[in-house]
């Protein structure tokens, strides 16, 4: 009788465990990932962050998001684009070109040890577009080149979209 009392008990542990940790990541299981290829077009001019200079290891001037966007549960109004090609939600984006494994609330389209320089056409820019309740927030990377590589710029976007809260 006492060791079926132990074989229960320790039976219960064991699943009570399996349950606890196997919901570490529920909060993300409703994202899915579809693989699309596409022509890059770019939004338009937009607010643009890059008036003059070059930019490397740093971020741009806190974004509000002109609706709110939901995100691992957590609706967002800010949104903050680092020079490496991400972007961070809520305040500033942290310093860094190890975004996708560093920090928390991020989008990472291109993140690598990237450079941007007006001169060479390099731009960050965002804009809305749509009417509510579907506005997209488009930011974008345009001519943003690898650090110390020189001539292999790329474009590139995140899409934050309203309602759905699908990003693309």
């Amino acid at each position: 009788m006492r060791k079926n009392l132990q074989i229960v008990l320790i039976t219960l542990m064991i699943s009570a465990s399996l349950l606890l940790t196997s919901n570490a990541f529920a909060q993300v299981s409703f994202y899915t990932f579809a693989q699309s290829s596409n022509t890059y077009k770019q939004v338009g001019d937009g607010a643009s962050l890059t008036s003059s200079g070059c930019f490397d290891d740093a971020n741009f001037a806190t974004i509000t998001i002109p609706f709110t966007f939901t995100y691992h549960g957590v609706g967002f109004t800010t949104i903050a684009a680092g020079h490496n090609g991400y972007a961070q939600f809520g305040g500033s984006a942290s310093l860094g070109y190890t975004a996708i494994s560093s920090y928390a609330n991020v989008l990472s389209p291109f993140n690598a040890n990237l450079y941007g320089c007006v001169s060479s056409g390099g731009d960050f820019t965002y804009a809305t577009t749509g009417a509510t309740p579907n506005r997209i927030l488009t930011l974008q990377w345009t001519n943003w080149g690898f650090y110390s590589s020189g001539l292999n710029e790329v474009s590139f976007q995140i899409k934050l979209y309203e309602t759905s809260n699908k990003v693309q």
